[in-house]
């Protein structure tokens, strides 16, 4: 959507893909409202600044899964144009895995520094129309019937399946805000009957960019070996 009212849909056979065809909804307003606009992907009321190419939009806290793509909506891609040509750059990264076993049912993201990796955020374009920044914003959430309004610092993709456990080998995706991380980030699996287990931390800095991916590999959750302590009651 724009300040001129056009909105942009992109068309069902290319969602997914890493380019595509998109379509105007409605009107199309031409002349002196068409000088120039941003425009956003997934489609939505937004709120932008087009004179200083910033516009607000959403990296999903929660997100299901998709074998071998991202949650729908979860990355939100902005173009600026001033002749209706659009080259959309996207806002978001993605962080690339697989599991290992059947028991898996979500994977959790974070910052050791306590960054905010998910909700609101504020994207800003150079003069060349490339992601200049991203930048979280406090954003209202409802956890457990309580609703606050902060910097959400945790991403989630949950296993959107039968039996609601990711399923082994298959490549999945979450979508998280771009930045750097100064003291490494960290991520669990959620384990049936377990709970949240961490199955990597990076504790070293990482500049995680725009529009690119981080294949995080195979993940797995080992139980601590029982050990034998040689007595018993009779």
């Amino acid at each position: 959507g724009n300040e001129s009212g056009n909105v942009y849909r992109r068309s069902e056979k290319a969602a997914g893909s890493c380019t595509g065809a998109f379509e105007a909804v409605g009107e199309i307003l031409t002349g002196e409202q068409f000088d120039s606009n941003i425009a956003v992907y997934p489609a939505g009321k937004y709120t932008a600044d087009v004179e200083a190419k910033t516009v607000k939009v959403n990296i999903p806290t929660y997100q299901p899964s998709r074998d071998n793509s991202f949650s729908v909506g979860s990355v939100p891609s902005v173009a600026y144009t001033e002749n209706q040509s659009l080259a959309f750059k996207n806002a978001a990264a993605l962080l690339k895995f697989t599991v290992k076993g059947n028991n898996v049912k979500g994977l959790v993201f974070f910052g050791n520094n306590g960054e905010a990796v998910s909700g609101d955020v504020m994207v800003s374009l150079n003069e060349d129309n490339t992601v200049k920044s991203v930048v979280a914003q406090e954003t209202t959430i409802t956890e457990n019937d309580v609703t606050e309004t902060k910097l959400i610092t945790w991403a989630k993709v949950w296993a959107q399946t039968a039996d609601y456990c990711f399923v082994e080998g298959t490549t999945y995706y979450l979508s998280v805000v771009p930045q750097k991380f100064e003291k490494g980030f960290g991520v669990e699996l959620e384990i049936d009957g377990v709970g949240l287990k961490k199955v990597k931390n990076l504790e070293t800095e990482y500049d995680l960019k725009p529009n690119t991916i981080l294949n995080l590999g195979e993940l797995e959750y080992k139980a601590p070996a029982v050990e034998n302590n040689n007595w018993g009651i009779a």
